[in-house]
């Protein structure tokens, strides 16, 4: 009779045991949150699971756009830290400084570099200038937006026969020169006149690389 009593606890104690064990152990293997029971029976346990993203999930999914505002910034500061960088060990540094060394060329050459960057800033002038005009213009832009093979053969014809059009007047030939110089960069900036539609982000970033270069 004593052992029977004894062993009574035990026997009303497994089944309680084996139910707890498959409420906790169940929907922690398939990924279900148990119901109102199992909530219970955890808490009262002192379990918690929780369903939350994991960290491969977080890594994986989709970003908000925050990385790529953030690496714009970084370029932008590491370009503005080259540039100044640049500038202060040419022009201030304890040794032979170009100002100093730039007394010593010849005037041809401070000459030809002047006229190089004068050209090369109303070159991207003369491109900004004329992508706004053809951005403004349906016909314009409709032959720069025409897909398919020959639209992209033709644009790359237009830019390289202008190109080669400026190349191949001599240089005495000043008024025409100019002529081919414009052509060209208009021409240029009529095939980027699309990218008016990809809105100011796009455009900035562009500015920012051209600036970096």
């Amino acid at each position: 009779m004593l052992s029977r009593l004894a062993l009574r606890p035990s026997l009303l104690l497994a089944p309680s045991i084996r139910q707890f064990s498959k409420s906790v152990l169940r929907p922690a293997r398939f990924g279900g949150s148990g119901g109102p029971g199992f909530t219970r029976v955890t808490h009262q346990a002192g379990i918690g699971i929780r369903t939350g993203k994991t960290l491969k999930e977080r890594l994986l999914g989709p970003t908000t756009g925050a990385p790529y505002i953030y690496g714009t910034y970084a370029l932008a500061g590491a370009s503005l830290f080259g540039i100044g960088a640049l500038m202060y060990y040419g022009l201030i540094s304890k040794e032979q400084s170009i100002l100093q060394a730039s007394a010593l060329w010849p005037q041809y050459v401070r000459d030809r570099l002047s006229s190089t960057y004068s050209y090369l800033a109303g070159s991207l002038a003369v491109t900004a200038m004329s992508g706004i005009a053809a951005s403004r213009s349906a016909a314009i832009m409709r032959l720069t937006q025409a897909g398919g093979i020959m639209g992209l053969f033709a644009t790359l014809a237009v830019i390289i026969g202008t190109g080669m059009l400026c190349r191949s007047i001599d240089y005495d030939n000043t008024l025409f020169k100019h002529c081919a110089w414009m052509l060209h960069c208009g021409a240029m900036g009529a095939v980027l006149a699309p990218m008016v539609y990809l809105g100011g982000p796009v455009l900035m970033r562009a500015a920012w690389y051209t600036a970096g270069i």
